[in-house]
């Protein structure tokens, strides 16, 4: 223990800059300035609730987000003073948003896009096209594009980009150690992108009690400075992965997903699921009820309600050990 405690700063130690930033080299061959270029945050959902709370412009008061989403970036555009908008995910589409379908006087009043590839909870990849058109459009109409990408070192097959690599005006990206390194206990991640943007954010983010703890950012060092922790992790994640898959196969359930998240496409007349016995289709489950869900580990499934605007939460409480070797598993 140092003899004089002092508050950290929120600019971080230059340890961690440096680290995370050999990390981004490492990772996917990109040159950042540790000290203009990178901020350490408490986790990616801290940076992503308090990014509006810098960012937005009341004359611009539109943010978008993807639907389903992880539930943080309405939240945050809400408490920001925002209107919340969605761009939704559609299976057809291979989870990925229609951008031509937003108009452009929409566009021109939007302050923020949150983005989320891979993408939790359908698991879904985006191809390169899908960010050089969404950086084209925060270029064109002045945006801020967040890219949320803390799954991006949990993958099965090729590794993902991130938006860096596109492009970096009007992009920021945010990783997180809770996913690539399972330290969600520490609280731990980072924010990139160019200087102009992280100087505004350093300032704004003085006000709000957010720079991380000195012991967990010396912790944080060693998570990004080493890789090989994350191989095992994929390595495991991917032979249970493989099991749960199978097992939804046997079912009788398509499935699909490139990230860390298997995502099984509901079917009328499975375990769980009832055909209503009146109104307009007897006998018949609506679609409304069918749609993507989402397993992390345990027995509950997300369905997305196919209008998009509503869902509905199933849990489907199946007994996976007793059609399965599932229970034997568990402690992998």
């Amino acid at each position: 223990m140092p003899e004089v405690s002092q508050y950290p700063s929120v600019s971080g130690i230059p340890e961690l800059r440096k680290a995370v930033a050999a990390y981004l080299q490492r990772r996917f061959a990109l040159s950042l300035d540790p000290d203009r270029e990178i901020l350490p945050c408490q986790g990616a959902k801290e940076a992503l609730f308090h990014l509006p709370l810098a960012a937005l412009d009341p004359a611009r008061p539109l943010c978008w987000y993807p639907d389903p989403a992880y539930p943080v970036y309405e939240r945050a555009i809400l408490f920001a003073g925002g209107t919340p908008r969605t761009l939704p995910l559609r299976a057809e589409r291979g989870f990925l948003p229609d951008l031509d379908a937003v108009p452009a006087a929409d566009w021109r009043r939007t302050s923020i896009v949150y983005d989320n590839y891979p993408h939790n909870p359908t698991g879904a990849g985006a191809p390169r096209a899908h960010h050089e058109k969404l950086a084209a459009l925060a270029k064109q109409h002045g945006f801020l594009l967040v890219c949320d990408e803390p799954y991006v070192d949990l993958y099965v097959h090729d590794p993902p980009h991130t938006a860096l690599q596109v492009a970096r005006e009007n992009v920021l990206i945010v990783h997180s150690l809770s996913k690539r390194s399972g330290m969600t206990g520490y609280r731990s991640g980072f924010i990139a992108g160019e200087p102009d943007l992280i100087a505004q954010l350093r300032e704004a983010r003085a006000n709000f009690g957010v720079a991380p703890q000195t012991m967990v950012q010396r912790a944080a060092v060693a998570a990004w400075s080493d890789d090989a922790h994350v191989e095992e992790r994929r390595r495991v994640f991917a032979d249970k992965r493989a099991l749960i898959l199978a097992h939804l196969r046997s079912l009788g359930l398509q499935v699909g997903g490139e990230g860390a998240f298997p995502r099984p496409q509901l079917r009328p007349r499975r375990p769980g699921l009832h055909p209503p016995r009146h109104g307009p289709h007897p006998g018949r489950l609506p679609k409304s009820h069918c749609g993507l869900a989402n397993l992390t580990g345990l027995p509950a499934f997300h369905a997305e309600r196919a209008e998009g605007a509503e869902r509905a939460e199933l849990f489907l409480k199946t007994d996976f050990s007793a059609r399965s070797p599932l229970s034997s598993a568990s402690s992998a």
